[in-house]
């Protein structure tokens, strides 16, 4: 059966929106206890976050671990509750989840668990505080293995105080192709949303592959130990490649420039083989919520973003009707199981806008409709 025919088979409804919002250790597996230290979260009174190192390889086969940091962070009674696992985009890191500058305004950890939802955060392979492998052996699909490994971790209770209940994927960018890959190719989630990830480039993405560089070039990591195969962003082009700069504070972009990271080569060619293939995604057999910026440098050419037209074509959407918030929208089927989102005044990073708070809210009001944070009850065990 085509992969057309099998998306037709799914009752899909696709919502394509201009929201007008102005505010808006994986444990080896099967072995020893995981070992985190337990903290008080700054972003919310209520939320503690548990620091934790999984032990993940790159291949079914592989004998090599590396070590991948994570946060998980929620309120009391973590058994059974719904968490979304963090996957940032390229030269980026944890800290675009959970950003420090003003957490209330441009924290998706803060404005999620403060919801009632869990998020593990990763500093994702080869980025962070997690390990550096070859960065020609970090692909798209490894990557989506090294998740894979960590969502088995979350659903089985080898995390201190787990098993969850619902596990979503959360990815960006790159993080959202990584995300397409895993849940596609393990089907062992039971959402996705992602961002930054049409299925049509803008223009400009031609240009922004042009603003990266040897990582060891850089004087920012001219100190660090790392093996061949990465890049980071020239000097001074982080707001270039993620901001749609008129709706962006300046403090915002001097502390995400400070804050750029390395990212492996690898995972190229399957960011752009994720964008251009549409089939990955239509093996997708849970609900989908993809948001991307008006202004995005990579998917959008603003203020019309017409690479949003073609996005319903992606998941074979036909027909017209009314979409989600009673907002007018292309829908595909009656229930609704994809939502496509065009979300204004915002590059490619959609955290770090003045109105990330409208897009927060946006993947909040998906999340209760098709899970909740709780939606077998929670129960209380202490975190170890």
């Amino acid at each position: 059966m085509s992969a057309q025919s099998t998306m037709r088979r799914k009752r899909y409804s696709v919502v394509a929106l201009l929201l007008l919002i102005s505010m808006v250790q994986l444990i080896a597996p099967f072995k020893a206890p995981l070992q985190g230290s337990a903290y008080a979260s700054p972003t919310s009174g209520a939320t503690t976050c548990t620091k934790l190192q999984f032990n993940v390889t790159l291949a079914p086969k592989a004998v090599t671990r590396y070590p991948v940091i994570g946060w998980l962070c929620s309120k009391p009674s973590r058994i059974g509750r719904t968490v979304q696992v963090l996957l940032h985009g390229s030269t980026l890191n944890h800290m675009y989840w959970d950003f420090p500058l003003r957490p209330a305004m441009y924290s998706y950890v803060h404005s999620l668990t403060d919801a009632g939802y869990a998020t593990l955060n990763l500093d994702r392979l080869g980025s962070g505080a997690s390990g550096l492998p070859p960065g020609d052996r970090v692909t798209v699909d490894a990557s989506a293995y090294v998740v894979h490994q960590i969502v088995h971790s979350l659903k089985t209770g080898h995390s201190p105080d787990s098993a969850f209940g619902k596990v979503l994927l959360v990815g960006h960018s790159t993080g959202a192709a990584v995300a397409v890959v895993e849940a596609s190719r393990y089907a062992d989630v039971d959402g996705v949303i992602l961002t930054g990830l049409y299925h049509t480039f803008a223009p400009t993405a031609s240009v922004i592959g042009t603003l990266y560089t040897p990582a060891a070039a850089d004087h920012k990591f001219a100190s660090r130990s790392m093996p061949a195969g990465y890049v980071t962003t020239l000097p001074g082009t982080q707001a270039t490649i993620n901001l749609y700069g008129p709706n962006a504070d300046a403090d915002v972009i001097k502390l995400v420039e400070a804050d750029k990271d390395i990212a492996p080569i690898g995972e190229n060619a399957g960011f752009a083989r994720v964008v251009t293939n549409p089939d990955v995604v239509q093996r997708v057999s849970v609900p989908i919520l993809s948001v991307v910026g008006q202004y995005d440098a990579y998917f959008c050419t603003g203020p019309s973003c017409p690479e949003a037209q073609a996005e319903p074509a992606a998941y074979d959407c036909k027909r017209q009707g009314a979409g989600a918030l009673g907002v007018p929208a292309t829908v595909c089927a009656p229930a609704a199981e994809v939502e496509l989102v065009t979300f204004p005044n915002a590059g490619d990073a959609l955290n770090l806008q003045r109105n990330a708070a409208g897009w927060f809210a946006i993947a909040r009001h998906w999340s209760d409709r098709h899970f909740g944070p709780c939606p077998q009850g929670c129960q209380a065990k202490a975190v170890g």
